[in-house]
């Protein structure tokens, strides 16, 4: 005979009431923890997301500086062209950074420091690698070389301070983030 793979944790579980759920029951599913992840707070994550920026700043500014684009946003307007090849190089070297610590460990290294991770939120595992950069970094990427939408970046984050403290881009992509 297999074993259950439901277990009961809580003593004071009343199992005469077949209609309560099973959370109630104090049964827990086998991926589930039995104290779920807590969710983590809203300054860890600005915390982690200013340390991932300050990275790609010390990464991306010599190269912006030694390709001679910086200099030529500060004094003169840029082509659209530049503007979507500096934004796909800036994509391309997030991803060689953080790419390898998104897809193992659902964390970039800001993440890592502040104690916190993106997982689903239908069943707390790491969200696979596509569906986190298609869903969750993609759109605002795409975001940045439209002209005057760069407001819409402030009200993703925004969203934070609802109950859930989901911006749009974890609802877009069915994430949230949690204390390790």
């Amino acid at each position: 005979m297999s074993p259950n793979p439901y277990q009961v944790e809580n003593s004071n579980a009343t199992p005469q009431n077949p209609y309560q759920t099973p959370s109630e029951a104090g049964f827990v599913l086998p991926h589930q923890s039995a104290d779920e992840a807590e969710l983590a707070g809203r300054m860890n994550r600005l915390g982690a997301a200013m340390l991932d920026g300050i990275i790609s700043l010390a990464v991306m500014t010599p190269i912006l500086w030694f390709t001679g684009y910086l200099t030529r946003a500060m004094g003169e307007n840029v082509t659209l062209t530049e503007l979507i090849l500096q934004s796909i190089g800036g994509m391309v070297i997030f991803l060689l950074i953080q790419g390898y610590f998104l897809a193992n460990r659902g964390q970039t290294l800001g993440k890592m420091a502040a104690g916190i991770r993106i997982v689903s939120v239908q069943d707390g595992r790491l969200v696979p690698f596509g569906k986190l950069i298609g869903l969750r970094y993609l759109p605002l990427w795409l975001l940045q070389v439209i002209p005057f939408a760069n407001f819409l970046g402030l009200i993703d984050a925004l969203f934070i301070f609802r109950q859930d403290r989901r911006c749009v881009h974890d609802l877009l992509a069915g994430t949230k983030v949690v204390n390790v």
